[in-house]
């Protein structure tokens, strides 16, 4: 599951194990709805014939995305076919499975009664952690879904994209930063971390195989433009931090350096709000 800009073409890059003469079928599908998470439409299908061995494989789509949505990239089951995966977990992308789960009453599809005004469609969801790795890919574009930009936007979680800042995995220190055009005094300031908004959760009483949210930054610190330390924070756990300050900060420049979770997860971070009081 990949966010993407209206107009963008999906292409990737990935490595397969074939284990005998077999066809790889895979299909680029959307939501009917943009905000919904249904591949329910298939813009188009790519299929080839594969010889035994480990093979890299190109699949360029050339069907531009509709809509700013959530794109699928569908591999179609074959147990001739295993495809190299990654323990990278990104905010805002997904794997998902088109499964049976009878817990919650999910039969792989739903098929209500004709004219019962319910939709019918496939369920795709996630595998419980740690399973359901990513696909191990490289993208012929870049995403562009993930810029600072998005904490201003007015969206605190993923609607039709993910409406989050992602820092770069190999930068070991990344910097947001706010600035003005002139001097600011700033009494209080808003952040908003992810808490694993896109894995979904059958039920509170099956709970999580962590004890604390993967995605959610624990590390990190405010500064001045000039370098002054306003806030330092550790061990956090909650998605809005609110820092209030008793004398207000003036400046014309907000820095929040993020520490990574983990080396396997990127810092993310949806909102960010300075107020005066």
């Amino acid at each position: 599951m990949l966010p993407a800009r209206k107009g963008s073409v999906i292409g990737l890059n990935f490595k397969v194990e074939i284990l005998e003469k077999t066809e790889l079928s895979v299909e680029l599908r959307i939501s009917r709805r943009p905000g919904n998470y249904t591949p329910e439409v298939v813009l188009e299908i790519k299929k080839m014939m594969l010889e035994p061995g480990v093979k890299d494989i190109n699949i360029p789509f050339t069907q531009p995305c509709p809509d700013d949505q959530y794109a699928f990239v569908c591999f179609k089951r074959n147990e001739n076919i295993r495809i190299r995966t990654s323990r990278m977990r990104i905010t805002g992308i997904l794997s998902v499975f088109n499964k049976i789960n009878e817990r919650v009453s999910n039969y792989g599809r739903q098929n209500p009664l004709e004219n019962s005004g319910i939709e019918s469609f496939e369920f795709w969801t996630p595998e419980r952690r740690p399973a359901g790795e990513n696909l191990g890919m490289k993208l012929d574009q870049a995403i562009e879904a993930f810029q600072p930009e998005n904490i201003r936007n007015g969206f605190c979680r993923p609607t039709n994209l993910p409406n989050a800042w992602v820092a770069d995995p190999k930068d070991h220190e990344p910097v947001l930063s706010l600035e003005w055009e002139k001097e600011q005094e700033i009494g209080k300031i808003v952040i908003s971390f992810d808490p694993d908004y896109d894995y979904p959760m059958e039920s509170v009483l099956m709970g999580h195989p962590e004890n604390v949210m993967p995605f959610c930054v624990r590390n990190y610190k405010i500064m001045t433009g000039k370098g002054k330390v306003i806030k330092t924070v550790t061990g956090n756990y909650q998605v809005v931090n609110n820092h209030c300050f008793k004398n207000p900060v003036k400046t014309d420049q907000i820095q929040i350096v993020a520490e990574h979770p983990s080396k396997n997860i990127p810092a993310s971070i949806f909102e960010v709000r300075c107020y005066r009081i």
